[in-house]
C-alpha cells in the first residue's frame, strides 16, 4: 500500500517535470535522472518483488516525460530502449522502472552481507571487510551491466541509417 501510494506520487513529480520539459528540457532531465529516479531506484534495491507497482511512472515517462524533452507526439519502442540505455552505451540512463534488473535487492543484499551479519550477532565487523565486499560486488555487477549496454547498443543501432548512427556514436 505504502509503495503504491509512493509510486503514484513519483509518476505526479514525472507529470510535472514534463510541463518543465517543455521549456527547460535539460533541467528537467537533470532533474529526473539525478534526483527523482534515483529514489526509486533505491526503493527497488531495498524491496523485493515490486515491479507491478511502478507501472504509472513507465506510463508517465513514455506517454508525458519524453515526448516532452524530444519534442515528439509519441516514442517509439526502438526509442524508449535506447533512452534506457547508459549515457556511455549511445543512452540516456533512464531505465523503465518495470524493468529494472530484478537481481537489483540481491545484489544489495551481497553487497551488505558482512554489515548483516555483524548486525545479528553472528561476526565481529570489519569496516574493512564490510567495504571491500560491497566494492567487489559493486565492481562485479558494473562489468556485467556495461557489458549487457553495450550489447544491446548494438543490436539497437545496428539497423539504423548510416546519419543515425553517426548521431548516435
Amino acid at each position: 500500500a505504502w509503495l503504491q501510494a509512493k509510486a503514484t506520487d513519483w509518476a505526479s513529480s514525472v507529470e510535472a517535470l514534463t510541463k518543465t520539459a517543455h521549456c527547460h528540457p535539460q533541467a528537467a532531465y537533470l532533474a529526473m535522472q539525478m534526483s527523482l529516479q534515483a529514489e526509486w531506484q533505491f526503493v527497488r534495491r531495498v524491496t523485493q518483488g515490486t515491479l507491478d507497482d511502478f507501472v504509472p511512472i513507465e506510463a508517465a515517462l513514455k506517454q508525458g516525460f519524453l515526448p516532452a524533452l524530444f519534442g515528439e507526439g509519441q516514442v517509439t519502442a526502438e526509442l524508449r530502449d535506447l533512452t534506457q540505455l547508459p549515457v556511455k552505451a549511445s543512452g540516456m540512463a533512464l531505465p523503465n522502472p518495470n524493468s529494472m534488473d530484478p537481481q537489483a535487492y540481491a545484489v544489495s543484499a551481497r553487497a551488505v552481507h558482512h554489515l548483516k551479519a555483524a548486525l545479528l550477532g553472528d561476526t565481529f565487523f570489519c569496516a574493512d571487510q564490510h567495504a571491500a565486499e560491497a566494492r567487489q560486488v559493486r565492481a562485479q555487477t558494473r562489468k556485467a551491466a556495461r557489458a549487457t549496454a553495450l550489447r544491446v547498443s548494438d543490436a539497437l543501432i545496428a539497423p539504423l541509417p548510416p546519419k543515425a548512427k553517426r548521431t548516435l556514436l
